[in-house]
């Protein structure tokens, strides 16, 4: 498994999956997509996309987080800051320790990427000629976060005004997009809305590892949210929780088609994805699933800043557009999400409307919709998944 120092001092190291440059000849520069996982999952789970990647002219790096395989593993010293407040700590000095902490992930994933850059000699942003005369964006890199994996991606593009003017320049010259699939609401610093269930965080009664078991089916799963509450039609969208389907999975009656996509793995696949006993859920994840609540604020102050904030999108990063992408049968906690981001966008472009004057404002997040995929559909639907995100790229 390759693997990237990104914190030298202690030898911290990423491992990652690539799929190489495009093994087809193209006549422009390939585009490089790096993604990071989500709770439980690891890189792997992206592996369908990799033997798609070289027809489009994508790079895929899939990277695993801290203590997922092949990756280091948090230290005690770092698990410090899951620990209750002391009677000598202030709760504003607990909350500088989150920050600090989801900080130094984002530092690693900066890190990683720009080593990556610099080492493989990734082509940068340029133009080439497109229909009409237009001009169409290739090469550079986009960022790509899945479901958990957001509360990193965030965490790099809200941190960078701090990073080396060095790098601030070249990630300028590279970034063309940040890729949101499936965020979850709690990674945008949101409460999960009433009726939502989760087996590992909302169960204490569930022994550990039958509440996993349940977990990775649910998440899994296919859920038939009633009208309205997953489309890009602001006229037919509603804000009903009660249209949601909340726990039962929409299981098919006559074909095998919407199973939980975790019976859609071999017992291989299982065991290389997975993260089940005897390899746990790195103890920094659990932690985090298991204390969410705490971490709101902070978690929407570096969702904030990375998808709206002047300095990340105008100063720093001029080139990167963001981008949502969510499957139409996907679970409550990312549906929710998507409410809450479609009017964070709205309520953000207002805010520039009544600045300017100007009635056309574009959006800060676009929307990207999956019609019947769910939280999986890079691994039930990968050429479906491919294509989108070509399209992304090509727009």
């Amino acid at each position: 498994m390759n693997i990237i120092i990104v914190e030298q001092t202690h030898n911290v190291h990423l491992s990652y999956t690539d799929s190489g440059p495009p093994k087809i000849d193209h006549s422009t520069p390939y585009t490089t997509i790096f993604a990071v996982h989500g709770w439980m999952f690891n890189g792997a789970v992206f592996k369908k996309l990799l033997p798609l990647c070289s027809r489009e002219n994508i790079r895929f790096v899939s990277i695993n987080r801290r203590g997922y395989p092949g990756s280091t593993d948090s230290t005690d010293k770092e698990l410090g800051v899951f620990e209750p407040s002391t009677g000598a700590e202030t709760e504003s000095e607990k909350q500088k320790q989150r920050a600090d902490y989801l900080k130094a992930r984002g530092k690693e994933l900066l890190t990683f990427v720009d080593t990556f850059i610099q080492k493989y000699d990734l082509p940068p942003i340029s133009e080439v000629e497109g229909e009409m005369g237009t001009k169409k964006k290739c090469g550079g890199i986009a960022i790509l976060g899945w479901s958990l994996g957001h509360s990193v991606t965030f965490a790099t593009l809200a941190n960078l005004e701090d990073a080396p003017k060095e790098i601030q320049t070249r990630l300028a010259a590279y970034l063309r997009a940040h890729i949101l699939l499936e965020p979850a609401i709690t990674t945008i610093g949101k409460k999960p809305i009433p009726g939502t269930w989760v087996a590992t965080r909302d169960s204490p009664s569930i022994t550990p590892a039958s509440a996993i078991g349940l977990f990775m089916m649910l998440v899994s799963a296919y859920y038939a949210h009633g009208p309205g509450v997953v489309t890009l039609d602001p006229k037919l969208q509603t804000r009903d929780p009660t249209l949601m389907e909340h726990v039962a999975p929409a299981m098919p009656s006559r074909d095998s088609s919407n199973v939980p996509s975790v019976y859609n793995m071999t017992s291989e696949e299982v065991e290389e994805i997975i993260s089940l006993p005897p390899r746990p859920v790195p103890r920094a994840d659990a932690m985090l699933s298991r204390m969410a609540m705490l971490w709101l604020d902070i978690l929407q102050v570096n969702y904030a800043k990375a998808c709206y904030s002047e300095t990340v999108r105008k100063s720093l990063l001029p080139e990167m557009k963001v981008v949502e992408i969510l499957g139409d049968k996907t679970s409550a906690i990312v549906t929710s999400a998507f409410w809450q981001i479609w009017d964070d966008n709205e309520n953000e472009k207002e805010k520039v409307r009544k600045i300017t004057g100007s009635k056309d404002v574009k959006d800060f997040v676009e929307f990207k919709l999956m019609k019947g995929a769910n939280h999986f559909m890079h691994w039930d639907y990968p050429q479906e998944t491919m294509d989108l995100l070509v399209e992304i790229l090509n727009e």
